[in-house]
């Protein structure tokens, strides 16, 4: 089974989950896919949830594992899915409209509205849903801790 990591630094808890922001690191200034995974003003590429059996605080910085069969469920249903839904749609519209000169306007236009209702049904479902927490990425080693700094 691959296994992919990724650091990033703990900036909330909830019990045994924790908040993680992943970092612009040197390195993804050359990356080819960087116009893909732009940052925020904070150089934070995204925030994920991850259990965290660790204990970490928040300003540690952590190790995470993520399961290449997740990431990969994941790339599908927000890429994958969407592509060949919206080439269904199409090709479907351009068959049945055959005679008529607006079919590729029409067709193109019921693609866009497929899309819209795939993603707003994702964001509905996903805000309802819970994931497992097994599913989760989890955090592997503090590579930096800051819990013994008094404040």
């Amino acid at each position: 089974m691959e296994v992919f990591t990724e650091e990033g630094i703990v900036i909330e808890k909830r019990g045994d989950l924790a908040e993680v922001a992943i970092m612009d690191k040197g390195n993804c200034k050359s990356c080819a896919a960087r116009p893909f995974c732009s940052t925020n003003d904070g150089g934070v590429y995204s925030k994920l949830t991850v259990l965290d059996r660790l204990n970490s605080k928040p300003g540690d910085e952590v190790v995470i594992e993520v399961k290449g069969s997740d990431l990969l469920k994941a790339v599908i249903m927000v890429y994958g899915i969407p592509l060949f839904l919206f080439i269904f749609v199409i090709g479907i519209i351009i068959y049945f409209l055959e005679g008529s000169s607006l079919k590729e306007v029409v067709a193109f236009t019921a693609g866009v509205a497929a899309l819209l209702v795939y993603y707003a049904t994702i964001k509905i479902r996903g805000t309802k849903t819970t994931v497992k927490k097994e599913n989760l990425p989890k955090t592997i080693k503090i590579k930096k801790s800051f819990q013994s700094v008094d404040h």
